[in-house]
């Protein structure tokens, strides 16, 4: 998409954030580019005492009424390739936790996250903080998970670089805001988001899906459109002249 200044300001400020109740807003900007989120995925929040991890993986449609919504994840959850694409991440974060040392607390699985335009499913995990680790230590051990770079991160990060030809920036990366008074820490993926070029005007979206050899090519070009919705309907909004 190619915009103007003045349309980046008016797209900021109408970006009304349908999913407020369960996303996160990040705007980070220099003389060169404004990067923007709003990501339904927190990598984990960290205390002294606990350590709260998502996973979300397996996505649907929304539908315009409630029967059919929870029909859809009802079909969603019936879907073995969508809930072996869930399972795996949360397998990962289990692995990861227990290499660590921690003991698991709470664990709420496979209950629907939804969202304006998507469904997703999405389990969370809590688990004592034995370590006492330190935030960026934590995310270094736990990023990325397979949600953004595969069951195999040393290969799946391989095959990223060897056939991307745009570097991703700050997309499915790491992003997070420290209360040290607090001792208090929250890292989120950076996805459903979008890269302005100040210089060219121009703005990237990103947008992913999982690939496993269930899928197939058109149902996930789908489902990576549909999770561009919360901008590029505003942006043709703009482009077009409507409020």
């Amino acid at each position: 998409y190619s915009t103007s200044n003045a349309n980046i300001t008016t797209l900021l400020k109408t970006l009304s954030i349908p999913d407020k109740s369960y996303s996160y807003e990040y705007i980070l900007n220099n003389n060169s580019q404004l990067f923007y989120s709003v990501t339904p995925e927190c990598l984990f929040k960290l205390t002294n005492q606990s350590i709260s991890i998502d996973a979300i993986a397996g996505t649907c449609p929304r539908a315009d009424t409630t029967e059919e919504d929870n029909l859809l994840f009802k079909k969603l959850i019936s879907d073995p390739k969508e809930i072996r694409e869930h399972q795996i991440v949360c397998d990962y974060i289990k692995s990861v936790a227990e290499t660590l040392g921690f003991s698991l607390v709470d664990e709420k699985l496979v209950t629907p996250l939804k969202l304006r335009y998507l469904q997703h499913i999405h389990s969370k995990f809590k688990f004592k903080n034995n370590r006492n680790i330190d935030p960026k230590t934590l995310a270094n051990e736990i990023h990325p998970t397979p949600a953004v770079s595969g069951n195999s991160n040393k290969h799946a990060l391989k095959v990223i670089l060897d056939s991307e030809k745009e570097p991703r920036g700050l997309y499915a990366g790491a992003l997070y805001y420290s209360d040290y008074k607090e001792n208090k820490s929250e890292y989120v993926v950076g996805i459903r988001s979008f890269r302005y070029l100040k210089n060219s005007e121009e703005i990237e979206i990103f947008g992913g899906a999982g690939i496993l050899s269930e899928s197939t090519p058109e149902a996930e070009w789908i489902e990576t459109g549909n999770k561009m919705k919360n901008f590029t309907i505003k942006l043709e909004e703009l482009l077009n002249g409507h409020k």
